[in-house]
């Protein structure tokens, strides 16, 4: 019976220590989105310091680094509100391969170039059960 207790109070600590985390979260992001939208130099000034939490970020262009900026505090906010962290690990996962490709300037220039053309009609797909 100790046992089942003392898992219990396990689960119970652990449950309470999410909840003061997405407290944190959520009390930091609406400090951070009420400064960006009190004052646009806020989101200039958060821009410039986005790589010290994100070094990759130094190989976006300033544009997409503050377009990652906004997103992740929208989802940050829209996260927490629900109680959960998850859906940042998608968003991060998501910009990530975009600033790999930034850094590599010869897949970046593959990526950039013009298609060779036409390559004709394309066949619609087929749906199942039609």
């Amino acid at each position: 019976m100790s046992q089942n207790r003392c898992r219990w109070s396990n689960v119970i600590a652990t449950l309470r220590a999410h909840g003061a985390v997405t407290e944190v979260v959520d009390s930091t992001t609406r400090l951070f989105v009420a400064l960006m939208k009190s004052d646009p130099k806020a989101v200039t000034m958060l821009t410039g310091v986005f790589p010290e939490a994100f070094p990759w970020v130094r190989f976006l262009p300033e544009d997409a680094v503050r377009e990652f900026l906004v997103e992740f505090m929208d989802t940050a906010r829209a996260a927490t509100d629900l109680g959960t962290l998850g859906p940042l690990v998608p968003l991060i996962a998501a910009w990530k391969p975009t600033a790999e490709i930034y850094a590599d300037k010869e897949l970046y220039a593959t990526l950039m170039k013009p298609e060779g053309g036409d390559y004709g009609p394309v066949e619609p797909p087929e749906v199942p059960g039609e």
